[in-house]
């Protein structure tokens, strides 16, 4: 899924989710908004928010 498409489906704008893909983002974003995004790709708010460890 893009995040254009991401976005059509939260509502939310395209730059919007960008920001959130950011790891340079400053921004403080709501549980609301990782919740309709976690809904949007079938995956939990834990698996949305885990960092990957390398």
């Amino acid at each position: 899924m893009t995040s254009a498409e991401l976005s059509e489906l939260v509502g939310l704008s395209h730059e919007f989710i960008r920001q959130i893909q950011s790891d340079k983002a400053a921004y403080n974003f709501s549980v609301e908004t990782f919740y309709k995004i976690s809904v949007a790709l079938g995956v939990s708010l834990d698996d949305l928010i885990k960092k990957d460890s390398d």
